[in-house]
């Protein structure tokens, strides 16, 4: 069943495509469909790592950080995903493991190196997303609505951070991990949306 990631600079509207798209998924399929953010804060190590975010813990250092959230990626693969997937299910991530390639090129981690951790700590099953789908904003648009947002800036949200992650999916999308194709998340929810559809139904087939 189709496996499908939401990858983008903060505040680009995973979450609220996400849901959308979920929603369309189950009308038009008749499929269940299965919904996971990262990291996971139903988890112990989904909860630190958003501590760690929210400047609650003291930062372990970059390559720490991501071992964590490979960590994460490991355990929601194998008690979530991959059961999911194999009863039938669809499953939406917002984020996975493009988001540990991105952040750490972000950080001038070599990411080869890290993809071969991450492969490492998640195990031989390991997958990409049958597509993930890239949210594009600009950098001024994030903040924009950060600000809008009004809750406490966690970690990667400062202007700095943000333009080197956009910059880092930028680099990430040339290298050939998984199939990751663009969409312009500054239009209107509706149209976003579309376009989404778009994009999952000429990559999957599913009409």
């Amino acid at each position: 069943m189709p496996f499908i990631s939401f990858e983008g600079i903060d505040h680009c509207g995973k979450r609220t495509q996400v849901e959308r798209i979920k929603s369309w998924l189950e009308a038009v399929t008749d499929k269940t469909v299965f919904c996971l953010s990262a990291p996971n804060d139903k988890t112990p190590i989904g909860q630190h790592i958003r501590r760690i975010l929210k400047g609650e813990i003291e930062f372990p250092g970059d390559m720490e950080l991501q071992r964590m959230f490979a960590l994460c990626q490991a355990q929601d693969w194998e008690c979530s995903i991959k059961p999911v997937l194999s009863l039938g299910a669809y499953v939406l991530l917002e984020r996975y493991a493009h988001s540990t390639l991105a952040y750490s090129d972000m950080a001038g981690l070599d990411i080869t190196e890290v993809h071969k951790m991450q492969k490492l700590v998640i195990g031989p099953t390991f997958r990409w997303p049958d597509i993930t789908i890239f949210l594009d904003i600009s950098v001024e648009e994030s903040l924009v609505r950060i600000e809008k947002a009004g809750s406490k800036r966690e970690y990667f949200e400062t202007k700095e951070r943000i333009a080197k992650a956009k910059d880092s999916y930028t680099h990430i999308l040339g290298l050939g991990f998984g199939r990751m194709v663009y969409v312009n998340a500054e239009q209107s929810v509706e149209k976003v949306t579309k376009a989404v559809k778009g994009w999952i139904l000429n990559e999957l087939h599913l009409t």
